[in-house]
């Protein structure tokens, strides 16, 4: 403290002499233009750093102020430290050095050195904030001292900061901690300008019943999207907000969609549309959300989306049928809809699906009944479907056909998972691969009822006598692949029938077979053409189907090794050798059906 005290004085009386002499040569030296007397306040002004319009006389007269003020401060400090050595010398005696120990008095000399160094780059650095126009803490500014040039704002304010220096955070002068260092500078800091937040300020909102979702008001138009979306003209998302926009990116060149919040911004992903409006989206925020959705939904016909099914007319459809075909239509009356399900209630995505059977069968007239496992029945009412206990797959298939006996009525049997029945109207007959592709791109999509679907496959199948027999299994095109569809004839009476969609007329006493866990359709198909001599399968008809991979159903039943498959194989080339092969092209837990191959 003595050291530092003893610096400052004899620095101010330096800069006190040096002024003196200065002001003394002034005023006894000539001068060719005696300046007029300028108030300080005017003087103060001129130092100032004038803005770029001025002239560049100015700027040329400021920057040689400059490097004169430069030039007196090296002198200064070099006074400074020549001073320093003179006091470290007289009072050498202040600090405690024993005599008798030489590495002790050597230590302590190197660490005064270092405490001399380090007031010299404190005051290089003091310095430099002066320059910038900021006096440091418990340091006055001196009257006489030069001028110095004012920094411009931002380069004073990257110097000033000694936090983010690390030299100035180790080097500090005498008397002042390193924790009070950092408060006089926090204190001295510039403001810095707020940021602004990037969060979603939430609006009031109301939530629609059983879903969570948002409404507040209709979303942005397009005209007010970021640049590079137009409009989606898809169907919406149902998870969305009412007040969000959907719309797609156009300089992508894959389909990309984009969501536009209320403020205008455009995010990409569901996950992080939830983290802006701060909770998960969609029908429902768990199991019971969505089931209370589902019953709302279902109550006027809706499906998960909220929106009633439409279909093409059942008469674009029966313009397909033959007279004969067309004599043996049945009424929508005569059929009894069994959904075959098990373990689905208990699953979101399951629940999803569900709804949009449901909707199907509701909107095309028919009053469906679900056959479903006894320990998801009351989860399966819950939602809002006629359910009643069917057992395990196959038992609960035969539950239905016996319902459908006992009421004289035809049997429809479909899973729980198909989202729509489509009929594809093209060229007749049977064309090559290259050409059936073609065919297929200019056929006509129908997307038809279930219960149009129903009674075009019945009459069909009524009228497909030959010798005497007449089929009383129809069903649709197996795989949703068009192209193959129309390489194939156009009907086929010794093929396998999908377990997915199949009517069964009356009259029939064919069941199905408990001893499978799998593959029962193919068991039943081969027991049908055993029995009644054919079958009937449309291959424009085509179904789409969550096949083997959605929770619950025939998926529950298969096991991760496809031991058990594999097993019902061996069990069908038993009971029936030579119809079936493996699928080289599917692996070794499917098979392919030839029933001509059959050995006797």
């Amino acid at each position: 403290m003595a050291i530092h005290r003893c610096l400052l004085a004899r620095g101010a009386q330096k800069r006190k002499e040096k002024k003196v002499t200065k002001d003394t040569e002034k005023t006894t030296s000539p001068s060719k233009t005696a300046k007029p007397d300028v108030p300080k306040a005017e003087e103060e002004k001129d130092e100032v750093i004038q803005p770029k319009s001025q002239p560049k006389a100015k700027a040329k007269a400021k920057a040689k102020a400059k490097a004169k003020a430069v030039k007196q401060h090296a002198e200064e400090s070099q006074t400074a430290e020549e001073e320093k050595d003179e006091v470290m010398e007289e009072e050498k005696d202040e600090v405690i050095q024993p005599k008798s120990q030489p590495k002790a008095k050597a230590k302590a000399k190197a660490k005064a050195k270092a405490k001399v160094k380090a007031v010299k780059q404190h005051v290089e650095e003091s310095q430099t904030v002066e320059d910038a126009g900021h006096v440091p803490s418990g340091r006055k500014q001196s009257s006489t001292s030069s001028p110095r040039p004012v920094a411009s704002p931002a380069r004073a304010s990257v110097k000033a900061d000694p936090m983010k220096s690390t030299k100035s955070q180790a080097l500090l002068p005498f008397g002042v901690k390193k924790s009070n260092l950092k408060e006089k500078m926090a204190m001295e800091k510039p403001a810095k300008t707020a940021k602004k937040s990037v969060k979603v300020q939430k609006s009031p909102v109301t939530a629609a019943p059983g879903t969570g979702e948002a409404i507040v008001g209709k979303p942005l138009p397009p005209e007010k999207w970021p640049a590079g979306v137009r409009v989606d003209t898809g169907p919406r998302v149902s998870w969305l907000p009412d007040d969000w926009a959907q719309g797609v990116k156009t300089t992508c060149k894959t389909f990309l969609r984009a969501f536009i919040s209320p403020e205008g911004k455009m995010y990409y992903h569901r996950k992080v549309v939830e983290q802006i409006v701060g909770r998960e989206l969609g029908p429902g925020d768990g199991i019971e959300g969505a089931r209370t959705w589902a019953r709302e939904q279902l109550a006027e016909m809706k499906d998960w989306r909220g929106r009633v099914p439409q279909f093409d007319k059942d008469e674009l459809l029966f313009e397909c049928l033959s007279p004969a075909e067309r004599a043996e239509l049945p009424d929508a009356e005569e059929f009894h809809f069994g959904v075959i399900s098990a373990r689905r209630a208990g699953d979101r995505e399951g629940i999803r699906r569900m709804i949009g059977v449901q909707a199907q069968l509701l909107a095309s007239g028919a009053t469906p009944t679900w056959y479903v496992d006894a320990a998801s029945l009351e989860e399966y009412k819950n939602i809002g479907v006629d359910a009643v206990v069917g057992g395990k797959l196959v038992p609960a298939r035969n539950a239905c056909l016996e319902e459908a006996a006992k009421q004289d009525k035809i049997a429809v049997e479909l899973s729980d998972d198909i989202r729509e029945w489509a009929f594809y109207k093209g060229a007749e007959g049977k064309f090559k691969l290259e050409e059936a592709n073609e065919v297929a791109k200019n056929a006509k999509k129908l997307r038809v009822s279930p219960v149009a679907a129903a009674r075009f496959l019945t009459a069909k199948m009524r009228a497909a006598r030959a010798d005497g027999k007449r089929p009383y299994l129809a069903g649709v095109y197996p795989l949703g692949n068009t192209g193959q569809a129309f390489a194939t004839d156009e009907v086929s009476n010794q093929h396998f029938i999908l377990g997915d969609f199949f009517c069964v007329d009356r009259g029939s006493a064919v069941r199905f077979d408990e001893r499978f866990i799998l593959k029962e359709d193919y068991d039943f198909t081969c027991q049908h053409i055993a029995t009644h001599g054919s079958v009937m399968r449309s291959n424009r008809f085509i179904l789409g189907v969550v096949h083997e991979s959605n929770a619950g159903g025939a998926c529950s039943e298969r096991d991760n090794s496809g031991d058990r498959e594999r097993k019902m194989i061996e069990f069908l080339e038993e009971k029936w050798p030579g119809v079936f092969r493996i699928n080289g092209n599917r692996g070794d837990t499917q098979v392919v059906m030839n029933w001509r191959l059959r050995k006797q």
